[in-house]
């Protein structure tokens, strides 16, 4: 079994899927790989090593390796790709992108595009449908793979501009942008969905709930201001609670590998349930997938069948 974690934020999440297979399956052979896209180029390798250390020390057999590569380069997305299918040689049974950014108010762009549309969108875009032939062998009829993308309940912020989507317009925010960005991990979901069912690939959204990480600093004041949290970070009455790491991985261990919703593709999960009934319509409209769909591959300079 090998299982493809797109970021080293969750360090208990190899120790949670693994119970969670055995549980369905005792005789599964799992074999984990950790995918560390963090785009933070300075930490990236320390938090995998860091990642793969914590595990060891609960999972003495755990059978990790890594993979670095950084989402605000497309250059560094192609060359992990051939890196892991020259070095690895193994099928995927589960990818889940995780890693994302969320940035400070300036507009920023990222080889010409907005960057928390290239680093929570376009790279996991490209990245997936470079390994998606090892994703596609292993499917059988007995099995199928999965692809998990994991977005937020940010996504109502905004729809994806299709026409404008650097904000070039001047009415830059970065939770508009940053809702784009979610919006699309929604879109690529709904439109693999439609391509690859025929071949055995599951797919699936999901908003993990609010975690709070050292990310979630930058947007401190906002959300004091929106009345989510207290002067001292705490959540008010009435707002979303936060969740531990170990507990905001949970709804991702569900979406990768509970057999009860394998015949539910396509859906977007929260809380580890499926509730379709929490997506804006700009996320799901089928259009709106392929038109995304099409802007990447033109962004990538690379189309995908």
């Amino acid at each position: 079994m090998s299982t493809s974690l797109s970021s080293s934020q969750f360090p208990r999440a190899e120790i949670a899927s693994d119970a969670f297979i055995k549980a369905e399956n005792p005789t599964a052979n799992l074999r984990t790989v950790v995918l560390d896209l963090n785009p933070l180029t300075s930490v990236k390798a320390a938090a995998a090593k860091q990642t793969v250390n914590a595990i060891k020390t609960e999972n003495l057999t755990a059978n990790l390796r890594t993979l670095v590569l950084d989402l605000d380069s497309l250059a560094s997305v192609k060359a992990a790709a051939v890196t892991y299918g020259i070095i690895y040689l193994l099928r995927i049974q589960v990818l889940i992108n995780n890693a994302a950014v969320k940035v400070s108010k300036a507009l920023t762009l990222t080889e010409d595009v907005e960057c928390q549309f290239h680093a929570n969108f376009l790279a996991h875009y490209l990245f997936t449908n470079l390994i998606l032939g090892r994703i596609k062998a292993a499917a059988s009829a007995d099995f199928f793979t999965r692809i998990v993308n994991v977005s937020s309940s940010s996504h109502a912020f905004g729809p994806v501009r299709f026409e404008d989507y650097n904000f070039s317009d001047g009415s830059y925010h970065h939770l508009s942008a940053y809702g784009q960005s979610k919006t699309a991990n929604i879109l690529f979901t709904v439109e693999l969905a439609k391509r690859y069912a025929k071949d055995g690939i599951l797919l699936f959204s999901l908003h993990p709930g609010a975690i709070w990480t050292p990310g979630v600093l930058g947007v401190k004041e906002e959300l004091i201001a929106l009345g989510a949290i207290d002067e001292d970070g705490n959540p008010k009455p009435g707002s979303e609670e936060f969740k531990s790491l170990s507990s905001g991985v949970a709804t991702h261990i569900v979406a990768a590998f509970d057999l009860s919703i394998k015949d539910q593709s396509g859906a977007y999960l929260v809380n580890c349930q499926v509730r379709n009934d929490l997506v804006s319509q700009h996320a799901v409209d089928p259009e709106n997938a392929a038109k995304l769909w099409a802007l990447a591959e033109k962004l990538v300079g690379q189309t995908f069948a």
